[in-house]
């Protein structure tokens, strides 16, 4: 299954504060009628090369967050309508796991509750599930 059919047909059970979210250990939660929104924070010419498909994928690269992350009211503007309410479930995600992890910090500075990083980003979702072989 692809990384956004496990993610998007389930509810991730936790959120601990920018704790990684290992892409192995998806904890799921039954019961669940909200879908995560996945956040793809890589650059333009990445995500060319491999683009996540779904209505739960949004693109911000890292590049444009930087611009405006000194102020709350300049990052709201600059995200997506559907990752603006602060209790979404958001996963937040990159090649490495690097820049991502740099993005859910700024979340959670700004207050948003349910934010995870994907820790290993989607190269390390391509080697657990075998894709990089």
């Amino acid at each position: 299954r692809s990384l956004v059919n496990i993610v998007k047909s389930n509810r991730l059970c936790h959120y601990h504060n920018l704790a990684p979210l290992v892409v192995s250990r998806l904890r799921l939660i039954p019961d669940s009628k909200d879908k995560p929104i996945l956040l793809d924070v890589r650059e333009v010419e990445e995500v060319n090369i491999s683009k996540l498909k779904g209505d739960d994928v949004e693109y911000l690269p890292l590049s444009e967050i930087a611009t405006a992350a000194d102020k709350k009211d300049s990052f709201i503007q600059l995200l997506p309508e559907k990752i603006k309410d602060q209790d979404q479930q958001i996963v937040i995600l990159c090649a490495g796991g690097v820049r991502s992890a740099q993005v859910a910090s700024i979340f959670d500075k700004y207050g948003w509750n349910k934010i995870a990083n994907l820790e290993g980003g989607i190269k390390q979702y391509g080697a657990d599930v075998g894709l990089n072989k």
